[in-house]
């Protein structure tokens, strides 16, 4: 993983940092949300059949960006085309944005403490 900053219109690369073999197939996907000293982002992978589908993960680095946890792949509504568009949390419940077939959008509200089931 590699963290960078923008100035002047122009990525530089500050940091990069080990993770599993298997994120190299993770592409982006929410914002990066602040959360109790944690950067929380969804990401998501994609299967290449015909639909595509999609799957996601919630992954939690600490202020440093080093990985600190993930859950397993998931989807939304349906194993299809879904792309995550944001990530917030208030009173410790995540409101994730989605969008299923690239239209469709949905809204997504769930506790914090129920994700702890899909960690890994």
């Amino acid at each position: 993983m590699q963290i960078g900053v923008i100035k002047n219109s122009k990525l530089f690369l500050i940091k990069s940092l080990d993770t599993p073999k298997f994120f190299k197939h993770l592409r982006g996907s929410s914002n990066v949300f602040k959360y109790k000293n944690q950067n929380w982002v969804i990401t998501h992978g994609v299967k290449f059949s015909t639909p595509r589908k999609y799957y996601h993960m919630l992954i939690i680095l600490d202020e440093n960006y080093k990985l600190v946890k993930y859950t397993i792949p998931f989807y939304f509504n349906k194993f299809a085309i879904e792309y995550c568009l944001g990530l917030i949390i208030e009173d410790d419940f995540m409101y994730i944005t989605a969008s299923q077939n690239d239209k469709d959008p949905i809204i997504t509200k769930v506790h914090v403490k129920e994700m702890d089931k899909f960690f890994m």
